[in-house]
């Protein structure tokens, strides 16, 4: 629980990143909308609560491009301070996996972009490139980003090699297990280069999706528009939030990645999504003052209304929000058995709440205490992930481990229940009509 804690706080931590960066870019509107759109994703929020590894990353991704826009703007005399908690926000994401290691790339990118536009605007920013502290510039936020991953993984300093070899591992990970695609199973180092965009078309809310088609012609206008007319913080921040959304999932499909779980991998590049839609929105709203309320009124009920039932679709899916599917395939329902759905069972703690409901039913069937019967328990797959929960007397293990058991709990994962359909089914995990993990028992 502390642990689940921990991560969720992180989570929400980086729903304060993206109101930051929304408000840096484009005020109070351009901060609340950026925090609607990422707070109503429901894949990101729904994985704050368990994934301890792609949720953190991006959280100190989020804050990173935060700071970076905020420096670069100010080149080129920077703040200690946000020299600081950029090293800080750098290092969180570097220290929970390798490819964090891209912000500093992006980082040297904002030094440059900035640079040039100081250069190119000289007259309103005068400046000597010999006395700029180049030292302070880059060494702090460095030096704090590589003291942060060593403290998370101290390996580093025994061998620095460690570095190198867990990149090439990310890089050409074998899986071993297939994907579901289009009612395809495809094996993870297999996929075909429209794996993540079919994915994200799917898996995006309807008005996220709409937002960020037009928000990308609006931002590729207003960046060359920025940088004709020296705006430094828009032009800086746009190129920033593009160059952090495009070019890893861009990198990962030109070197055949291997890719499964759908978005998951990517999970870091939906804050600043949400940021560009909601600058582009603020920028839209403007722009509807032009026209008559019976307009606006009618375009802010129709908003209201979508969010509204937006959210409800997400209520009927707690607590696997991140199973969502947008209507252009037909919600949930019309994804299911076509592409990924609960792949990261976390239905089993639900689906252990059941099988203990039953065997203590079928302990006072047979007139003995619950807690002095004993049951045998077959998982597919993680039987971790239910251990922790299951009372004393019930023996869990991996259904390969253990023969003839009380109970089975199994995934409907790469259809894992039909394996045991001998076995009679006593419940099962659901939304939406849609199976996630059964229950079955050899005494029902």
């Amino acid at each position: 629980m502390v642990r689940r804690a921990c991560n969720a706080s992180l989570g929400l931590f980086s729903f304060i990143g993206v109101w930051k960066t929304g408000n840096l870019l484009a005020g109070s509107r351009g901060g609340f909308w950026s925090l609607l759109f990422l707070a109503t994703m429901p894949a990101y929020y729904g994985h704050i609560f368990f994934n301890a590894k792609d949720i953190p990353v991006a959280t100190g991704t989020i804050w990173s491009i935060y700071y970076l826009i905020r420096l670069s703007s100010t080149l080129p005399n920077p703040g200690t301070r946000d020299l600081i908690r950029l090293g800080l926000a750098m290092g969180l994401a570097m220290g929970v996996r390798i490819g964090g290691i891209i912000l500093i790339a992006y980082a040297g990118l904002m030094l440059l972009l900035g640079m040039m536009m100081v250069c190119v605007n000289g007259s309103r920013f005068p400046v000597n490139l010999a006395k700029i502290s180049w030292v302070r510039i880059v060494g702090i936020p460095l030096a704090i980003a590589f003291l942060l991953m060593i403290v998370f993984w101290p390996a580093v300093l025994h061998d620095p090699r460690v570095l190198i070899e867990s990149f090439e591992s990310a890089r050409h990970h074998i899986w071993g297990k297939t994907v579901l695609l289009n009612g395809n199973y495809i094996k993870g180092e297999e996929l075909p280069w429209g794996y993540l965009p079919t994915y994200f078309s799917i898996t995006l809310p309807e008005l996220f999706e709409i937002a960020f088609l037009l928000a990308i012609p609006w931002g590729l206008f207003n960046m060359i528009k920025g940088w004709m007319n020296g705006n430094r913080l828009l032009t800086q921040g746009l190129f920033l939030l593009f160059v952090s959304i495009f070019f890893t999932p861009i990198y990962a499909i030109v070197n055949h990645a291997t890719l499964y779980d759908g978005t998951r991998h990517f999970l870091f590049i939906i804050p600043p999504m949400a940021v560009l839609c909601g600058v582009a929105l603020t920028s839209f709203s403007h722009f509807l003052t032009r026209y008559p309320r019976i307009i606006r009124y009618s375009l802010a009920g129709m908003t209201i209304i979508y969010f509204s039932f937006h959210i409800y679709t997400m209520a009927q899916l707690h607590p696997y929000q991140y199973t969502y599917y947008n209507r252009f395939i037909g919600g949930l329902p019309g994804a299911a058995n076509r592409f990924e759905t609960e792949y990261w069972i976390t239905s089993y703690r639900e689906a252990a709440d059941l099988m203990v409901a039953h065997a203590k039913k079928q302990a006072a069937r047979e007139g003995v205490d619950f807690q002095k019967r004993h049951f045998t328990v077959g998982v597919a797959f993680v039987a971790i992930n239910i251990q922790s929960i299951i009372p004393p007397n019930m023996t869990v293990l991996e259904t390969s481990k253990i023969k003839d058991p009380d109970y089975i709990i199994s995934t409907t994962r790469w259809n894992t229940d039909h394996q045991y359909d001998a076995m009679p089914t006593i419940a099962q995990v659901e939304r939406q009509g849609v199976v996630f993990s059964v229950v079955k028992a050899k005494n029902p």
